[in-house]
């Protein structure tokens, strides 16, 4: 079950981040730098192959996010699919 949600808020932060960085005109080495990631680990989540760690995350939304709820309303449209998939 836990293996869903982390699925879940992965390609919710991967959908988020990357159009960020497309609307910003940023590089992935940029994008990295600002999320304090190393390049190689930026390009797995901008590929969706890997979720960032939480201060990344943080970062993202302290200095990325333009729209902290509707992220987070995105993110929980994601869990209530999980909810509503297993139940």
């Amino acid at each position: 079950m836990r293996e869903a949600y982390q699925a879940a808020l992965k390609s919710v932060l991967h959908v988020q981040i990357t159009q960020y960085r497309d609307r910003m005109g940023l590089t992935q080495a940029q994008m990295a730098e600002i999320l304090l990631m190393d390049v190689r680990s930026y390009i797995d989540l901008d590929h969706g192959k890997s979720m960032c760690g939480t201060l990344s995350f943080v970062l993202f939304l302290l200095y990325c996010c333009q729209d902290r709820d509707a992220l987070l309303q995105s993110i929980q449209m994601a869990f209530d699919k999980v909810r509503g998939d297993v139940a």
